[in-house]
């Protein structure tokens, strides 16, 4: 547009004198001038002409021109019209430079091998062809090929190259080594004595003394009932009152020795809890752990 502007302003400009020069009456020749002043300056009541608008635009720099890059989208719209036009090895070569070109975004390069595969299928290539989308297919497991793009039968074979596809297999990791069980020994006799024994032993001296506190209480209890129970066994007949008082210290004797032994169940239930969960492991990986750094000693032989 600028440089038609340029054009039209010059020819308008330039046809100016011309036209002037031709409304000059006939008559008048060099001799009619008037007499010029000094040289370089223009005749007496002669105005300078102003500069024109070809001058202005002629002292301007020129336009700079800009080089305008395709998108790699517009690169590959000009190479499938060229394949669809019938210009196929160009149109392979512009597919291959999209392909490599490490700017151009995943979607337009994995179009790219999709049409380079199409074309060496429909070339007659199958093995190129099946390299091409096995690469498509590596990148994006899930890519479907558009079938409004891209004949049936190039569809139908990247179907058949993705069924039998198969992912690269993962490196082979070598499988973790089983730790050995750890075997608890069985608990110590005194998780069975009562009275804390266990507990004194093993760093539970507050359990332990409960339990013996428990045990001798209801020991002592029981022990003077029953005494009283050995030496009066008796009552007369009649006597209401002293029945009633046997038979309740009788009771009481009873529920004494169930209070008793009860504490002595708990007492060691509780011990044995204790060791399997805190004393025999801490024991067993002790044990495991010295006779790792034992030397095997082998024992050799003849009779």
């Amino acid at each position: 547009m600028r440089v038609l502007q340029r054009f039209f302003l010059g020819s308008v400009i330039g046809l100016a004198p011309t036209a002037a020069s031709a409304r000059a009456p006939a008559g008048v020749g060099a001799a009619d001038t008037p007499p010029a002043g000094n040289a370089g300056e223009p005749p007496a009541g002669t105005a300078e002409p102003a500069p024109g608008p070809v001058d202005a635009l002629s002292e301007g720099a020129a336009a700079p021109v800009v080089a305008v890059t395709p998108t790699a989208q517009a690169q590959l719209d000009e190479a499938v019209r060229r394949y669809q036009f019938g210009e196929r090895d160009a149109a392979q070569g512009m597919f291959a430079a999209l392909v490599i070109d490490p700017a151009a975004p995943s979607r337009v390069r994995q179009s790219a091998r999709v049409y380079l595969g199409e074309l060496l299928y429909v070339a007659g290539d199958k093995a190129e062809a099946r390299r091409f989308f096995e690469q498509v297919l590596q990148r994006e497991p899930a890519f479907e090929v558009d079938p409004f793009r891209h004949p049936p039968e190039v569809v139908g074979f990247f179907n058949y190259v993705r069924a039998y596809h198969t992912a690269p297999p993962e490196p082979a990791t070598e499988p973790a080594v089983p730790l050995p069980p750890t075997l608890v020994p069985p608990s110590p006799p005194s998780a069975m004595l009562g009275h804390g024994v266990y507990h004194f032993r093993h760093g539970k001296p507050g359990r332990g003394m409960l339990y013996l506190g428990l045990q001798g209480a209801f020991l002592a209890v029981d022990a003077v009932l029953w005494a009283g129970l050995l030496r009066d066994r008796s009552y007369l007949e009649g006597d209401e009152a002293e029945r009633v008082r046997l038979n309740r210290n009788r009771t009481l004797t009873g529920v004494m020795a169930a209070g008793y032994w009860g504490t002595w169940l708990t007492s060691a239930v509780d011990a044995n809890i204790h060791w399997r969960r805190v004393e025999g492991p801490a024991r067993a990986r002790a044990t495991s752990s010295t006779a790792l750094l034992l030397p095997p000693v082998q024992v050799r032989g003849s009779f």
